[in-house]
């Protein structure tokens, strides 16, 4: 077991490069010991006691640990502790001995299936080795369960390549690194992966929920013009000042540009109750926009004398709060790596 000698500030550089590569998120130093510190095992507690000039000495496999841990928490990874592979597939097989047998053999010839395929000639550094052939001829000669168990193992052997080597390429290649940091100070609403929200703050929110509190006021707007936008809507959010009001307007696919929209939205990033203030506002849009109906999307909730207002009153406004919002994150999310603990 080796050991690797850092600075403080270069061992969180290098922890930021390796998450950065393998998930398309970029992290900060403080953000990176924010999520460490998140561990329930404390297993990193020390290591981020130093500060930026102290010199660390940790054990290759405490590094790597890290790795796992921050691929996890920001979505890359389903689980936050990853077993070998034929360990793996042993305690998910163990009690049925035939599917155990196939394991190992199984994994025997997908050893020799790498050794092969790494030893052609036309490999070139950085290509990548497709296994459907493996795959198809262990469903050949096992049927599904060898076919299942193929990918099991494949699966595994990718997830430890992701933790272990900053050697190889992530396997799903971003077209560029997104900053976490931008999810909470940006207003900016462009991204390559998503119509208004990306992807990756998606994963990361899924993960760490609470966050949402925190996140960037016009980001919750993306946020929440992303959820109709993948639902078939038509959406389109305001200009986020002077809006007179309202955030998003949503259409149904089918409805003529011209037409009034079907849903009129106000968001509401906030720890406080939203007020019967905010509700007749948005009712008094609904009627100047002729929408059909209003909706309020809160981190919070509507307060009790809102929710008796809309009731007594019959405003056509509904209510989208923290749970709902939860909902919706992992509706959108994309799944990681592995299988789900």
């Amino acid at each position: 077991m080796g050991s690797i000698n850092f600075e403080a500030t270069a061992m969180f550089g290098s922890l930021s490069d390796i998450v950065g590569t393998k998930s398309g998120l970029a992290l900060n130093e403080q953000r990176l010991r924010t999520l460490l510190a998140r561990d329930e095992y404390g297993r990193f507690g020390e290591y981020l006691e130093f500060d930026d000039d102290d010199w660390v000495r940790i054990e290759s496999v405490v590094y790597e640990d890290m790795v796992e841990f921050l691929l996890y928490s920001v979505g890359r990874l389903e689980r936050p502790d990853n077993p070998m592979p034929v360990i793996g597939a042993y305690h998910k097989y163990k009690h049925d001995p035939k599917a155990l047998e196939l394991v190992y053999k199984i994994s025997d010839g997908f050893t020799g299936f790498l050794n092969n395929a790494l030893a052609d000639p036309d490999l070139g550094r950085g290509d990548k080795i497709d296994p459907s052939p493996f795959m198809r001829k262990c469903h050949d000669e096992y049927g599904k369960l060898g076919l299942d168990i193929a990918y099991d193992l494949i699966t595994s052997y990718a997830i430890q390549l992701e933790i272990k080597s900053s050697h190889f390429p992530a396997i799903s290649e971003w077209k560029d690194t997104a900053e976490l940091e931008d999810l909470f100070r940006s207003e900016g609403l462009t991204t390559l992966y998503g119509h208004f929200f990306d992807q990756r703050y998606i994963d990361y929110l899924h993960r760490n929920f609470d966050d949402i509190d925190r996140i960037n006021w016009r980001k919750f707007e993306g946020l929440t013009g992303e959820y109709f936008y993948r639902q078939g809507f038509r959406v389109e959010i305001g200009p986020g000042r002077n809006d007179n009001g309202v955030d998003v307007r949503v259409w149904s696919a089918d409805e003529s540009p011209e037409s009034p929209p079907a849903i009129i939205i106000q968001c509401k990033r906030q720890k406080d109750s939203v007020s019967k203030v905010v509700v007749k506002a948005l009712y008094a849009d609904v009627l100047d926009a002729k929408a059909s109906s209003g909706l309020i999307v809160t981190t919070s909730k509507l307060a009790p004398g809102a929710r008796n207002v809309c009731a007594v009153r019959r405003y056509p406004i509904e209510e989208a709060g923290r749970e709902t919002l939860r909902e919706w994150v992992g509706e959108m999310r994309k799944p990681g790596l592995g299988m789900a603990t």
